[in-house]
């Protein structure tokens, strides 16, 4: 087999994989989250500080985060327990194509609990709030946003898991928590460095979300940036970060010796 064609079994074996009934459960219970509690959210209040459409950015953005540290950070450790590390090294191309294939399953699985999730958001926000611009421009939007989300996120947690694969979703936590809640925040040039960064550009330029001080003066004010950048702009930076994140994890999986579960 070529990597090609190892790349598109793991894929494909990996995404027959996910339709259990656990790992279902577990889609479910993700994917219900942002609608639930956007119903509660305009249930309860007569107004939001904030426009529908960001409400809907936050709590999808934060199920994308948990679905990729679910399907993308265990890429190796779960070879190296399930003993088919050993089977894999002694296949040509084999811990490339596990890499890249597990990468695409992970994408394929947390871009489908997203869409799935927003769509259910635009419908409860439609009916019980309404937006500015209509339902199917705000899907296409955020299916975008989703879409490149997705393809970088993915690959900044498969490039943890393979670093750290024995502890790759407390680091990717520490990571998500440290980049997108703190970094990403700081109003100065080290933000760029985050792909938070970047989804927020999109949004605004996309999504058409725009973030006023005038709302409320006392409210913060860190959610104030990114200055206006073109679209283009921001979608080739994630294109060039995704590259690096996949191009160093190519390079250790490649040359880095694993420790199996029966050799530990």
């Amino acid at each position: 087999m070529n990597l090609l064609q190892i790349i598109a079994a793991t894929a494909s074996f990996e995404t027959l994989q996910s339709i259990t009934v656990r790992r279902l459960m577990v889609a479910s219970i993700l994917a219900l989250f942002p609608p639930v509690m956007l119903f509660l959210v305009l249930l309860v209040s007569q107004g939001t500080l904030f426009p529908v459409s960001m409400i809907i950015c936050i709590f999808v953005f934060i199920v994308g985060q948990l679905s990729f540290l679910l399907w993308a950070t265990p890429n190796v450790y779960s070879e190296l327990e399930s003993r088919g590390w050993i089977y894999l090294t002694a296949r040509p191309y084999g811990r490339v194509g596990l890499l890249f294939g597990k990468y695409i399953a992970a994408v394929a699985n947390g871009w489908t609990v997203c869409v799935i999730s927003m769509t259910m958001c635009l419908m409860i926000g439609e009916s019980m709030a309404g937006f500015e611009v209509s339902p199917a421009r705000l899907w296409i939007g955020f299916v975008g946003l989703i879409s490149m989300a997705s393809i970088s996120y993915a690959a900044v947690y498969s490039l943890i898991g393979v670093i750290f694969q024995k502890r790759a979703m407390v680091i990717a936590v520490v990571y998500a928590f440290a980049t997108d809640m703190i970094i990403a925040n700081v109003p100065a040039l080290i933000s760029k460095i985050t792909l938070r960064y970047y989804v927020h550009g999109l949004a605004v330029s996309w999504l058409g979300i725009k973030f006023d001080r005038k709302l409320d003066p006392d409210a913060a004010t860190y959610l104030l940036f990114p200055a206006e950048t073109p679209g283009w702009a921001l979608v080739l930076s994630m294109f060039v970060m995704t590259g690096l994140a996949l191009g160093a994890a190519t390079y250790i999986i490649r040359y880095r010796e694993y420790v199996t579960s029966d050799e530990s």
